[in-house]
Order: C-alpha cells, then sequence, then structure tokens
C-alpha cells in the first residue's frame, strides 16, 4: 500500500497529474491517496521530487 509522509510532502501537484486513476488528490495542500481508487501502479511514487510517496506493508 503507498501513503504519504506528509512532513516531505511539498504539494506540487506531480503526483496528481501522473495518477491514471485520480487516486491522488491535493488536501490541505498536501497529497492524499485514496486506497480505495489507487491500483498501485507507482506512477506517483516515481514522479515524486520530494520521495514523499512511500510504501507501507
Amino acid at each position: 500500500m503507498l501513503y504519504v509522509n506528509r512532513e516531505k510532502c511539498e504539494g506540487c501537484e506531480a503526483c496528481v497529474a501522473a495518477c491514471g486513476t485520480g487516486a491522488a488528490k491535493i488536501v490541505d495542500g498536501k497529497c492524499q491517496i485514496d486506497v480505495n481508487v489507487c491500483v498501485e501502479c507507482y506512477a506517483c511514487k516515481e514522479v515524486c521530487p520530494f520521495e514523499a510517496i512511500e510504501e507501507k506493508e
């Protein structure tokens, strides 16, 4: 499962642009991933310049 480290996230929206399912959104200036929509393609993780999107088992 992917999650956002809110301390690292700068709200740049790169993840939102890369997300093909619409699971990544900016909420209160930070990325938030809807785990019910996310298909774990890792596109958001790959484009995040702040390495804020991490994998959690």
